[in-house]
């Protein structure tokens, strides 16, 4: 999924790395880290009460 992840915009491979780091899958999670800039904050409407991991990934 990660691999397929990378053809993606910046914003969904942000909420891919949330979504599995909130599972504790983190074999891969540094190859989607280091795909997006760390300066970019990306608006999904995702709640840091439903997403904990999403202020890791940028997301607001």
């Amino acid at each position: 999924m990660v691999d397929y992840a990378m053809l993606y915009p910046p914003r969904v491979r942000a909420l891919l790395g949330a979504i599995l780091e909130k599972q504790g899958r983190t074999p891969k999670l540094i190859k989607l880290k280091e795909s997006i800039n760390p300066l970019s904050q990306y608006k999904l409407g995702v709640s840091k009460s439903i997403l904990s991991t999403a202020p890791n990934w940028n997301i607001k």
